[in-house]
């Protein structure tokens, strides 16, 4: 089974930069879709999902050896969120 990591990374969080954010994977065994929702606050104050498994060279759905979390920025603040998605073949992303 092939992996890849994917992340989408906000280089300065603002108050308008909150909200849901997913991520779709498909291939032509199937689809997976992974979500959360990202607060971004004035001031400061994780259960991956188990991914699709396979032998070697079998074809199999996408799905995710790591998902998104719901978090919280602080405004300015750099925010990064990756996952780790998997199939075979290997999902766009």
């Amino acid at each position: 089974m092939e992996a890849d990591r994917t992340s989408l990374e906000v280089s300065e969080a603002f108050v308008e930069d909150s909200g849901n954010y997913c991520v779709i994977a498909s291939n032509s065994v199937g689809d997976a879709e992974t979500s959360c929702h990202v607060y971004v606050t004035q001031s400061s104050p994780r259960q991956p999902t188990s991914a699709a498994a396979a032998a070697v060279g079998e074809s199999c759905p996408p799905g995710f050896m790591s998902v998104f979390h719901d978090l919280t920025v602080d405004v300015g603040q750099p925010c990064t969120m990756r996952v780790t998605v998997t199939g075979n073949p290997l999902p766009k992303v």
